[in-house]
């Protein structure tokens, strides 16, 4: 899969494949957060069964003084997965579920990768889910979090607790109020993705006719 679809979405899978599948089941589970700062954050960010909204992601390789830098929308729907859709620099649409990852040209699928050949595929769906719902809950069974709050601002850093995950991924840092605003990934080579995101709206009205079709669902 190209790198520039998702920098979040290849950096997991990288980091799933690297692990040999040994901390799968971790994902699934939700442990109880004690920690003040994050229990603040639970409070504070919305959980809409459905949100979409617009992309802006640059993605600095080491050794190259150019980011690589692409736009686009998302959609977050609770139980279906996520759907990424590139539109600059050019159209291509990635779609995640617990089921497979489909990337996509057009109506021309052009890369799949399910469950059945990749038992990770299914936490990597649910990370990327736990990861834009900022669901920290979830994500501390494969991370160890640091987290700050200054009224409705948060900021939480996360760093792999797995070593195979670290040997991909030194860290993830989520920044947000309501809903998280930026994600930024720092792998263990140096390569650094900033993703900032915008223009949210919440429930299945927010979701296109395409985007419907997408899901395999209906506006209800």
């Amino acid at each position: 899969m190209t790198r520039r679809v998702t920098g979040l979405g290849v950096a997991l899978l990288m980091a799933l494949s690297a692990t040999g599948g040994g901390n799968v089941a971790q994902a699934q589970r939700t442990p109880a957060v004690d920690d003040g700062a994050l229990l603040r954050i639970q409070s504070l960010v919305a959980r809409p069964d459905a949100l979409c909204g617009e992309f802006d992601q640059q993605k600095s390789l080491v050794g190259l003084k150019r980011p690589d830098d692409c736009t686009g929308r998302f959609c977050v729907l609770k139980d279906r997965g996520v759907l990424w859709s590139t539109q600059k620099p050019f159209a291509s649409t990635l779609q995640l579920s617990r089921a497979e990852i489909v990337e996509s040209q057009g109506s021309r699928v052009t890369s799949r990768l399910t469950a059945s050949d990749e038992p990770s595929v299914a936490v990597i769906s649910d990370l990327l889910f736990s990861v834009l719902a900022g669901d920290f809950g979830r994500l501390r069974s494969n991370f160890s979090i640091d987290a700050s709050i200054d009224g409705a601002a948060w900021r939480a850093r996360m760093t792999p607790r797995d070593d195979g995950m670290k040997r991909v991924i030194g860290a993830i840092e989520l920044g947000g109020s309501e809903f998280v605003r930026q994600i930024i990934i720092t792998e263990a080579s140096g390569d650094r993705t900033v993703i900032a995101f915008t223009g949210f709206a919440a429930g299945m009205s927010a979701l296109r006719a395409d985007e419907l079709r997408a899901f395999g669902t209906t506006r209800k």
